[in-house]
């Protein structure tokens, strides 16, 4: 069993925060993907990002 996922924005026009752990924090814009490889002991949350939020220089 493969702990990887493969998480998509599905919304046309709200940026997607995904928390997988201390070094998987991004954001995800509309009609984004991207994989994510869980690690048990933080799992993964996903969330509308705050306008304004900021992760690695890009802005929601």
């Amino acid at each position: 069993m493969s702990n990887k996922i493969t998480v998509t924005n599905h919304d046309r026009t709200q940026t997607a925060h995904i928390d997988a752990g201390p070094d998987k924090i991004m954001l995800l814009k509309p009609g984004q993907s991207v994989e994510v490889e869980l690690d048990p002991q933080y799992g993964c949350s996903v969330r509308i990002a705050e306008v304004g939020e900021k992760y690695f220089g890009e802005a929601a």
